[in-house]
């Protein structure tokens, strides 16, 4: 079965991601379902994937990553270089956020309703370990306690979310 060469490398990197080596029998297993006209058509895939089978491409607002190759994105590198600027002082335990005020001066825990805001840092900290990124952004607008989150919590969620980068 031939591959299309942006497929085979999101799968190669995705089975080194989990296996640390590409998985050849689970390769072997998508070229069996590939080559099996009924198992095709009842692979589970994306929705967008479905609505997105005619003749003629119709834009669908979220659905882009179809038509776009997550492998070789040109202006990607220089973006991702130009954020980069490391002080000598720089640890991924800092704040990601400029945040003027402290957690606790500005919003002393006595007088807030704010339960979080009772926790220690350390406990925030752990709580966001557990969120995918959506939910810590809801997180972040919903409570102060949220709104310092060190770097290397980002750090994480890239690895696990977007691997590919």
């Amino acid at each position: 079965m031939p591959f299309h060469p942006t497929c085979f490398e999101i799968f190669t990197r995705v089975s080194r991601l989990h296996f640390g080596r590409i998985d050849i029998h689970g390769l072997m297993g998508w070229r069996n379902i590939s080559s099996n006209y009924d198992d095709f058509y009842s692979f589970p895939r994306d929705p967008a994937v479905s609505r997105a089978q005619e003749q003629w491409w119709s834009h669908e607002r979220g659905s882009e990553y179809l038509a776009a190759n997550p492998v070789f994105v040109p202006a990607l590198t220089p973006i991702l270089r130009s954020a980069i600027h490391e002080e000598p002082s720089f640890s991924i335990q800092d704040g990601a956020f400029v945040v003027p005020l402290t957690r606790h001066s500005a919003f002393p825990t006595s007088k807030s309703q704010d339960p979080f805001l009772k926790l220690p840092q350390e406990l925030t900290d752990s709580i966001v370990e557990y969120l995918p990124s959506r939910d810590i952004a809801s997180l972040r607008l919903s409570s102060r306690a949220f709104r310092q989150l060190p770097i290397s919590l980002f750090h994480t969620l890239l690895r696990q979310e977007m691997p590919w980068l």
